[in-house]
């Protein structure tokens, strides 16, 4: 059985994909859905996060191999999910079905202003200093990443972060292994799959376009959700990943 791997972004956690894996494993029953937390975030928030994309991807996939999972896995990345996934895809290319890369960018091929919007840069640095609360930390990310009004989504956020908080200093070292990302070019471009948002205000949409010419990618363009796409349009997201994915992965092969 084919593994589907949800990878999420800067200081999130398997909580904040909310009900998207469960309606993602009813439309892939042939799959095992999983949310790996990395190091720092979640139920790992206690453990310190790696300084290195590399180092993140290698110990996500550690994790999974030593709980029996088994290639090929399929890898479904939001942000800088998709720098982890990216750098699997790079390091261990047979372990690879299809990568899907979500409103993610890289340094090599994108300027820092495009991969983190410059409206972006007081707020990110008032959390970074830890000068926000909890409560005002999680809306403001909530009006940077989703284009929908949502009380109960925020108040849920905030039950995750004061239940799994996420240091200062990892959240620093996560921040810094984004910004120094430099991925090598996919040696099987078939591999790779790119979505981006066209309303997405942390992101700017350029960097999946310019990704998309640079390997020659295809890309699904969703025209209005912000960044956090799962969030906005999960059946839209869902819809478009059945376009990409593998039919083995919704109907198991006869035996």
């Amino acid at each position: 059985m084919a593994t589907l791997v949800l990878l999420r972004g800067l200081v999130r956690e398997q909580g904040h994909w909310g009900t998207f894996p469960a309606q993602l494993q009813a439309a892939f029953p042939a799959c095992h859905v999983v949310t790996p937390d990395i190091a720092g975030n979640g139920s790992r928030h206690l453990e310190r996060s790696p300084s290195t994309i590399h180092n993140m991807m290698l110990d996500v996939r550690a994790n999974l191999l030593n709980a029996g999972m088994a290639a090929p896995f399929h890898l479904i990345a939001l942000s800088m999910g998709g720098m982890i996934a990216m750098e699997w895809v790079h390091c261990f290319p047979d372990e690879i079905g299809k990568s899907v890369l979500i409103n993610s960018s890289a340094r090599t091929l994108n300027p820092f202003w495009d991969r983190l919007r410059p409206g972006n840069y007081p707020g990110l640095l008032c959390i970074c200093l830890g000068l926000m609360d909890v409560a005002a930390r999680e809306q403001w990310i909530f009006r940077r990443t989703c284009k929908q009004a949502s009380s109960a989504l925020i108040d849920r956020w905030c039950n995750i972060a004061r239940q799994h908080p996420v240091s200062q200093l990892n959240a620093v070292r996560q921040l810094f292994a984004a910004a120094r990302f430099k991925p090598q070019a996919p040696a099987v471009p078939s591999v790779l799959h790119c979505i981006t948002s066209a309303g997405d205000q942390l992101v700017h949409p350029r960097c999946t376009f310019r990704m998309s010419s640079a390997w020659h990618l295809p890309v699904h363009l969703h025209p209005t959700a912000g960044h956090d796409l799962p969030a906005d349009d999960p059946a839209w997201l869902i819809q478009t990943l059945q376009s990409i994915l593998p039919a083995s992965c919704i109907n198991p092969p006869c035996s």
